[in-house]
């Protein structure tokens, strides 16, 4: 069974999240750093099943795209030759509620794969086969 990978592309880093094999549940998988993101997913569509790729955009709130938002679309386009569906998840306020889960944690570290993990489940949620 094939699976669904999230993305939350950021300019320094790239959080990866990756649904179950039901395509039900969202799992953060991890954080790695931008410069590598093309070799590193393209080992995961093989290695995991990877069908579906779901790309988080940030979209200000006067409706325009970021230059990060334009560099995630550029991604996007490129891993469409991969033989992959890419689909473009609006990311609005993932960041916020993946940070505020971890309050009052001790020694708590945000990590961009939560939000990833949001951005997914929020798509996983809308498209339940």
């Amino acid at each position: 069974m094939n699976r669904v990978l999230g993305i939350d592309f950021g300019e320094k880093f790239v959080g990866l999240a990756i649904s179950d094999p039901s395509k039900k549940y969202s799992l953060p998988l991890e954080v790695i750093h931008t410069s590598v993101i093309f070799p590193h997913v393209r080992n995961l569509i093989s290695c995991e099943a990877i069908s579906t790729i779901v790309i988080g955009l940030t979209i200000t709130s006067s409706g325009h795209e970021s230059a990060v938002t334009k560099r995630a679309r550029q991604l996007g386009n490129r891993l469409t030759k991969l033989g992959v569906t890419i689909v473009f998840e609006n990311e609005e306020l993932t960041t916020f509620a993946a940070k505020k889960s971890q309050q009052g944690i001790p020694s708590a570290k945000f990590d961009d794969h939560l939000a990833a993990s949001l951005i997914l489940q929020q798509y996983l949620n809308r498209n339940i086969e």
